[in-house]
């Protein structure tokens, strides 16, 4: 099957005439001669753009790199090949820290892990933006919000945004934090103890524990404490739940899978992008094929319009309670502290100039900010997490007994924040599990970068620093600068938590734990500190109650690529991201 004909279906209200007009069409671009038309015509686009530019100055060209594997993909195939960075890594030991290399048709671009280079562009943010396709798909999932957002008018959402995520207001946030991991831990204790029926933690009965049952080796292990979890569906629910009642302060009741709308749309919507595929690669570089009607382009289309709504009606709601709060009408005792109250309040202040306030449309693409990028983020991570503690039991119990020496079920924001072995393993997993492994940029003018360690050149002569035209692609690959072994020793790639009491050789310019994985320079992640704070009181309460070990079947657990780093089983990818293991309650 085509990649054409995996994605087109025929929306309900289309005539049958215009119905088999758009098969005839679909048929013609399904056959060979159709798609070797389509990719010439593609390469052409391409090769015409190209030629309409400057050309790159020569320290650019001169950078070494590998040839394109692919006359239209050139090496973009390869980097999204093979586990997640592999590519990344054998370029980097055979060239050198910055390589050049072809993108797509005739695109030449740059990936990466200088850190010379990498602190000039966070220093100078501004003067790089996202890569045009990058940031048309952003702009039609999320909006005009912080994410999407350029230049000024970054500055100044992020001015009015600052104060909703400093460290007070996470304290604020701990009862949520709290209440959402300690329901996820009485669901799971009630499935464990029941087997595993669902109607014994007021589930729906195909709610269980796993999508996939325990095959006979896994079922004859769990005993009566153990059951197999997938656990990276148990942590997606959790997630979009706290971003629900500490984000907006609404109960989106994901733990238990209640029908609620705009949890629905986003479910809906990260279902339909598990991976890189040459056909999404194709629609980021050609927005105009975003109209043909395939299945995942309807599905986005729908949910986002859901969510939207849903947004915009929540907007309204903060809104008037915020100006009753203003006129005094209110009971101060109900003053609601979300994150997007706290938006509004910041927004509707008097020190803040009329023409530096948000617009309504640009608050309603901050709820969708805050539901994408912490939602699947942190769910993903706190997934790598507990099976990093599973591979290494001794990190497991060092980390149980920190924990359980505490002698609050809650502790506040300060206590769980001076525990160091839960933050050393927090820093430890995204370090080397980082949810987002590379992030591209172009330069909004003609740039000379600075580079700390030179590479001899294709001509043979040390490139010592690089002058990009504008609009040039530079990949930065982060998951290859955190797992560096410069940087961290010989067992760079290994778990271990222990190796942040010393830190790195090298200072890294990340806005958390000399790691890259919340970015850093005027772009750093917003919500850092929520992000650690809601992964701790997950893994503070789970470790105290379970014990976490891989399956005695060993499924091969791979990691795959889209915008996010996800969990697969090999074998099983028709199933979706998924991060299976048992869990076994502990009887200290």
């Amino acid at each position: 099957m085509s990649i054409l004909q995996a994605q087109f279906t025929l929306p309900a209200n289309v005539s049958e005439f215009a119905a088999r007009e758009l098969r005839t069409a679909s048929a013609a671009l399904n056959s060979p001669a159709g798609m070797v038309g389509v990719a010439v015509l593609l390469v052409a686009l391409s090769a015409f753009l190209f030629l309409r530019r400057p050309p790159h100055y020569p320290s650019f060209v001169n950078l070494p790199g590998p040839a394109p594997s692919h006359w239209l993909w050139g090496s973009s195939l390869e980097i999204i090949k093979g586990f997640v960075g592999q590519r990344h890594t054998e370029w980097f030991t055979k060239y050198g820290k910055n390589v050049r290399y072809t993108a797509f048709g005739t695109t030449q671009a740059m990936i990466t892990s200088d850190l010379t280079t990498i602190n000039y562009v966070l220093k100078n943010g501004y003067d790089f933006v996202k890569v045009p396709a990058s940031a048309r798909v952003l702009n039609n999932l999320l909006g005009a919000g912080l994410i999407t957002a350029e230049g000024a008018t970054h500055r100044r959402q992020r001015r009015v945004l600052n104060p909703a995520f400093g460290p007070v207001q996470i304290k604020n946030l701990m009862p949520e934090f709290w209440n959402k991991a300690y329901e996820l831990d009485k669901i799971w204790a009630q499935l464990i103890a029941s087997g595993g029926d669902p109607a014994a933690a007021g589930l729906a009965p195909n709610d269980g524990p796993t999508v996939t049952p325990p095959n006979d080796v896994d079922k004859a292990a769990q005993g009566t404490d153990g059951l197999k979890f997938e656990t990276l569906r148990w942590f997606n629910r959790f997630a979009l739940d706290v971003l629900g009642i500490a984000g907006m302060n609404v109960e989106l009741g994901s733990l238990h899978n209640v029908d609620n709308e705009l949890a629905r749309a986003y479910k809906a919507m990260a279902t339909q992008q598990p991976q890189i595929t040459p056909w999404i690669m194709i629609e980021m570089l050609f927005p105009i094929l975003r109209y043909i009607p395939t299945k995942r382009q309807t599905v986005m289309r729908t949910n986002v319009a859901i969510a939207r709504k849903n947004s915009v009606k929540l907007l309204r709601e903060k809104k008037a309670a915020v100006a009753k709060e203003a006129a005094g009408t209110s009971d101060p005792s109900t003053r609601e502290r979300d994150l997007l109250s706290l938006l509004v309040r910041a927004n509707t202040s008097p020190d803040v100039p009329a023409d530096q306030r948000l617009s309504d449309d640009e608050v309603v693409a901050q709820v969708a900010t805050f539901l994408v990028a912490g939602h699947e983020t942190t769910s993903t991570t706190l997934a790598f997490l507990l099976e990093r503690l599973a591979q290494n039991p001794e990190a497991q119990e060092k980390l149980y007994a920190e924990v359980a020496a505490v002698p609050d079920d809650r502790p506040t924001y300060d206590q769980l924040s001076a525990l160091p072995y839960l933050e050393n393993c927090v820093r430890e997993v995204l370090r080397l599990d980082s949810p987002v492994i590379a992030n591209s940029r172009v330069p909004i003018e003609d740039v000379t970068l600075p580079v700390g360690n030179p590479v001899p050149g294709r001509d043979g002569k040390l490139v010592e620093s690089v002058q990009l035209r504008k609009g040039t692609q530079i990949l930065f690959a982060l998951s290859h600068v955190n797992a560096s072994t410069e940087l961290w020793g010989p067992d760079a790639r290994e778990f271990n938590p222990d190796r942040h009491i010393a830190g790195p050789t090298e200072k890294v310019p990340g806005v958390y734990g000399n790691i890259l994985s919340f970015y850093g320079g005027v772009r750093n992640c917003i919500g850092y500190r929520f992000a650690v704070t809601e992964m701790k009181a997950a893994i503070f309460v789970l470790v105290r109650h379970y014990r976490f070990e891989m399956l005695p079947s060993k499924p091969k657990i791979r990691r795959k690529w889209l915008f996010v780093q996800r969990p697969a089983v090999e074998g099983e990818e028709e199933v979706g991201p998924q991060m299976p293991l048992m869990v076994r309650l502990r009887h200290e």
